[in-house]
């Protein structure tokens, strides 16, 4: 087992009680083998608007159960929740996850078969590898050109609304020309996993270096944006500005919010017994709200 796997393991089980500290009863759980459903029991009489979840864990480690709790949260503000597993690195390369991320979408089609969703109002979010996901089914969905260069196609009638995301890694190249990250184990360990390509001969040998950065495929036909970062995040610190100014740059309409104290730091929202936690699940129902008025977000 490598470190990177190892370490986000470790974090998930210590991190448990803190993660998931309850349940909430009137919240209904559905599960399929890739995705737990989460919709509010009494609201099943009309079409619900969606949110997609991904759970981070570098890559390498994670799973859909360490986000119950949050998941329920969501779901209890009116919204039928997807929360999705990806296969895991080293056992496939990110562009594998990449393709099983975008599925989910066509799974959508799907479901309004079986569930009262509404596939014209969906919110993508997730947290750290999991906002990656999140952010990279947004140039997906804009860019005719990068599912071209991936093999994908559009099958699906899903509108994005919004995207929430929190602590993600969006540009791997400037994090990997960071000399104060290129030498950590972990970084290193990680886009081994991701690739297949030694550290050393990613630059050289890697055929999809070319679109492990999201700037380049941000455009403004992307929904409104809400980050969440810090600004002394162990992992990815200075990704999420790098994100916002793009984000700006190209008129996509965008709020974000972050920490400073080195207390608060990588994906801060899932520890819910903090204040800081309570008021970052104010403001993603605030922006969740607005973005269901209408285009009054606009």
């Amino acid at each position: 087992m490598g470190s990177a796997k190892l370490f986000f393991r470790i974090f998930d089980v210590v991190s448990q009680a803190a993660i998931n500290p309850t349940h909430l009863k009137e919240i209904t759980k559905v599960s399929d083998r890739q995705c737990d459903y989460y919709y509010q029991t009494d609201q099943c009489d009309r079409r619900l608007p969606v949110i997609i979840n991904f759970h981070g864990g570098g890559f390498v480690a994670g799973d859909k159960k360490y986000r119950r709790y949050w998941c329920e949260i969501l779901a209890k503000e009116g919204w039928f929740v997807i929360n999705a597993n990806y296969r895991l690195c080293p056992a496939v390369t990110i562009i594998e996850q990449i393709k099983d991320v975008w599925q989910i979408l066509e799974q959508i089609n799907v479901l309004t078969s079986r569930y009262p969703v509404d596939p014209t109002q969906v919110v993508v979010t997730g947290d750290s590898a999991g906002a990656f996901f999140a952010a990279y089914l947004l140039a997906l969905q804009t860019n005719p050109s990068l599912r071209t260069r991936l093999g994908l196609t559009k099958n699906n009638n899903v509108r994005f609304i919004g995207a929430i995301l929190f602590c993600g890694i969006y540009d791997f190249n400037a994090l990997l020309n960071d000399s104060t990250r290129r030498r950590s184990g972990l970084v290193k360990d990680i886009a081994q996993a991701i690739t297949g390509v030694k550290y050393r001969e990613l630059n050289a040998n890697y055929a999809y270096a070319d679109v492990l950065s999201l700037l380049p495929f941000i455009n403004p036909d992307w929904c409104p944006v809400q980050i969440f970062y810090a600004k002394r995040d162990y992992f990815v610190k200075g990704q999420g500005e790098i994100l916002f100014q793009a984000l700006q740059n190209r008129q996509v309409p965008v709020e974000q919010h972050f920490t400073k104290s080195l207390w608060q730091n990588h994906c801060y929202h899932l520890f819910f017994n903090t204040q800081i936690s309570r008021t970052t699940v104010k403001q993603v129902k605030c922006f969740l709200r607005k973005i269901r008025t209408a285009n009054s977000y606009l």
